[in-house]
């Protein structure tokens, strides 16, 4: 995967084109996917408040449709949430967590366009 080969740049470019189209047809369940791959970007990014608020926006966007992580994808996830996790002490990870869970799908999709902006 080009994210964690380090093109950073390029990998950013694909999410936000991803974002848009899956926020423009309101497919919840591939934005809780882009939340996801946003949270692992913000985790390459040293960025791990970022990464775990958009765990868990995604978290909460798969509850509200019934939908699991696939399990296919929940070594990967596990992986990136302790890559993020190992960045930050327990309570701000937590709190940050809890954040994302609060916030709308539209403000969580807000907040992983403000990455590209950065």
């Amino acid at each position: 995967m080009p994210l964690r080969e380090g093109n950073v740049a390029a990998v950013r470019e694909l999410f936000a084109q991803c974002l848009e189209i899956r926020r423009t047809l309101g497919d919840q369940w591939s934005i809780a996917d882009s939340l996801e791959a946003y949270a692992a970007l913000a985790s390459v990014e040293s960025r791990p408040l970022d990464a775990a608020r958009l765990c868990g926006a995604a978290e909460a966007v798969r509850e509200a449709i019934g939908a699991l992580l696939p399990t296919g994808e929940r070594r990967r996830h596990e992986q990136d949430v302790t890559a993020a996790r190992a960045q930050s002490d327990d309570a701000s990870f937590a709190g940050a967590w809890a954040e994302g869970r609060a916030l709308s799908p539209a403000q969580a999709v807000a907040l992983a366009q403000d990455m590209r902006r950065e």
